[in-house]
């Protein structure tokens, strides 16, 4: 009898961790099925965050070359929360640097959920992707290497229930 609830418990564990894994392997390939069939797509970069918790010191970066100058492009934020983040928005600081070293800094206000709670992206399990857009219809003045930081703005020292932060850049349709 006394084992029991010790069983249940390691049933659940290893439940949540398969969970977690398919969770994991499903994202993985639909993001090889979009980048592959998507033939606007130019890049896309998604970081994972340690244990869902973001720093208020913490940036993430991302590095991409572009070599079109003449399409008209568009550039998201992808976001995946899990369904225990408290706040309706999430602030962002993003530094985006040109090949000339210009930079453009600017602060986004991501909203990922409506006024009644209701998450806007889209979810599987308590896992919850939103890609906000950043700069539409834009023309890359040059080739070159370009990258992007990104700092959450929110006022907590350590937010939670972030998992993942990235970027995507596709041309325009």
């Amino acid at each position: 009898m006394e084992n029991q609830p010790k069983s249940n418990k390691m049933k659940k564990e290893n439940f949540m961790k398969n969970r977690k894994l398919i969770s994991f392997i499903a994202s993985v390939l639909f993001g090889f099925m979009t980048v592959s069939c998507d033939s606007n797509f130019v890049y896309e970069d998604n970081t994972p965050l340690g244990l869902e918790q973001w720093s208020m010191d913490s940036s993430y970066n991302f590095n991409f070359p572009i070599n079109d100058t003449v399409s008209l492009h568009n550039m998201y934020i992808n976001i995946r929360n899990s369904g225990s983040y408290k706040y309706q928005n999430l602030l962002l600081y993003i530094d985006f640097k040109l090949p000339n070293n210009q930079t453009i800094i600017d602060t986004v206000n991501c909203i990922l959920s409506d006024s009644k709670g209701k998450w806007l992206g889209s979810g599987w399990g308590s896992l919850w992707s939103s890609q906000i857009p950043y700069k539409m219809h834009v023309r890359f003045p040059s080739q070159g290497a370009y990258s992007i930081q990104i700092t959450h703005a929110m006022r907590d020292e350590k937010l939670k229930a972030i998992s993942d932060i990235g970027i995507r850049i596709e041309k325009s349709k």
